[in-house]
């Protein structure tokens, strides 16, 4: 799967778990697009992690059914991580 077919999937993600009350699911979702930008300045660690953004969602679709404050902890981990990687490529960004 290229990065914009699984960029376009994860934008589908957000809105449709919006629909059915899935706030943290669309959250995790949105990280994902946020990676796959990130992938096109090409850090080194940013393709790595998409397989563990994946299965993040995969956790977040269960929704209620894990406790919240799990669920609060994999959204932290993400924004993180991306945090992480926005440094990374702005490190490595020529300087004007």
């Amino acid at each position: 799967v290229d990065g914009f077919s699984l960029d376009v999937r994860a934008g589908e993600i957000v809105g449709v778990a919006g629909l059915f009350g899935l706030s943290d699911l669309g959250k995790g979702a949105f990280s994902l697009c946020e990676l796959i930008d990130l992938c096109e300045g090409d850090p080194p660690s940013a393709r790595p992690a998409i397989p563990s953004h994946v299965q993040s969602l995969q956790l977040l679709r269960a929704g209620e059914a894990i406790d919240e404050a799990e669920r609060a902890s994999v959204l932290t981990g993400l924004a993180r991580l991306i945090a992480h990687l926005t440094a990374e490529v702005g490190a490595a960004a020529p300087k004007a």
